[in-house]
């Protein structure tokens, strides 16, 4: 099958033919939707955690800096970095996410299960609170949360209590750092598009007959507001502004973004921090593209980038909106994204993260941009 997908010159996604992305700022404040407030887990102040048992999250196998080529260390390793992960993860959909905050998206109205999956044999007991909608316990580790009918974000805490003899708090007593923040977006449905437009916001047609009939390529059926200033938290270093469209101009923005391309893009960055890169993020060139921005850049009708599972990414520690010097050889080329490229391969090629298998391009430096590579999660192996 995955032979037969091979990709051609007109299913590859290529370079936007904007300028360099700024640097993306910190997180500003909550989503302001014009739909509700409340308060949105973000990853400071998380205690770190020793991480998962592969059974219970992502593996966490380290990429060896040998095996990547010449890597130079960008600076010394931050002691601070972490993958903000939990003794435990929570799976809902074909997502299963063991990190600390993490986003869950939904349709009004839609009933979600949540279920708890532990490391190994444990006494725990877990508790699930939800601010909007409403979360019903159906069996020790499984919930069901019903998303409320108007679009907006809600916090849904997952939290592990400590039990008798267990070593930890006491019984009966919340452990505060072990427990995983699903920021919930109740989204907007694209049958509310009025002739290409959402509030104004010009999106265009997502193509309505899927590329080769595979699944993956149906239209999305929902939107994630984003207003002028907003941001939300969607995991532990990523944060929703990173990956709005480039245009057009003016608010309320229209994203769809994948939960997959988000645990892809974290393992990503700790295996890139385990090889010696050390950086907090990555900067993000090209996020979510509608499709009439996607056309009018030229780029192909059934690009990733339409179906939210796609980013264009580099390392960008020093501030000047460029790839770093990966490789420390005193150039910023093609060389330093092959960098990421390598470790993006050795993914893909594990049978743990087959689930996040999916498209790899890297591309050189332009007079619009510096060097990056292209990944996503459309479930088979693509490469240019």
């Amino acid at each position: 099958m995955r032979s037969s997908l091979a990709t051609s010159s007109r299913d590859n996604d290529e370079m936007t033919k904007t300028g360099a992305a700024a640097r993306v700022r910190s997180l500003t404040g909550l989503l302001a939707l014009g739909l509700m407030t409340g308060a949105v887990a973000t990853p400071s102040g998380m205690a770190q955690s020793a991480g998962l048992e592969p059974a219970a999250g992502l593996p966490q196998t380290a990429v060896a800096a040998a095996s990547l080529g010449d890597v130079a260390p960008i600076g010394s390793k931050p002691a601070a970095f972490s993958p903000e992960r939990a003794s435990f993860s929570v799976r809902f959909r074909d997502i299963l996410t063991p990190y600390r905050v993490f986003l869950l998206t939904a349709v009004p109205g839609e009933r979600v299960r949540l279920e708890i999956v532990e490391a190994g044999p444990t006494a725990s007991d877990y508790r699930v609170e939800a601010k909007g909608g409403s979360a019903t316990r159906e069996a020790r580790r499984f919930w069901t949360w019903e998303a409320p009918a108007v679009p907006g974000t809600y916090r849904i805490s997952v939290r592990r209590n400590a039990v008798a003899g267990s070593g930890n708090t006491g019984a009966g007593r919340p452990l505060a750092s072990d427990a995983i923040t699903l920021n919930a977006v109740v989204m907007v449905p694209t049958d509310r598009l009025e002739d290409g437009k959402m509030g104004g916001y010009r999106i265009g047609e997502f193509p309505q007959t899927p590329y080769r009939d595979l699944p993956q390529y149906l239209p999305p059926r929902v939107l994630i507001p984003l207003a002028n200033g907003a941001d939300l938290q969607v995991s532990p270093h990523f944060t929703l502004a990173q990956f709005p469209c480039k245009g057009p101009p003016g608010y309320p923005k229209f994203v769809v973004l994948s939960e997959k391309l988000l645990l892809k893009l974290e393992l990503l960055l700790e295996r890139a921090n385990e090889a010696g890169i050390a950086s907090p993020t990555f900067q993000v060139l090209s996020g979510f593209r509608s499709p009439w921005y996607n056309a009018n850049i030229g780029r192909p009708r059934y690009s990733r980038h339409i179906y939210g599972d796609a980013a264009d990414i580099y390392v960008d520690n020093d501030g000047d909106g460029r790839m770093d010097d990966l490789n420390g050889d005193g150039q910023i080329d093609l060389a330093d994204a092959t960098v990421l490229h390598r470790i993006v391969e050795q993914m893909d090629g594990s049978v743990e993260t087959a689930h996040l298998i999916g498209g790899l391009g890297q591309y050189p430096t332009t007079s619009n941009h510096g060097p990056f590579i292209h990944v996503d999660t459309r479930e088979f192996r693509a490469r240019w």
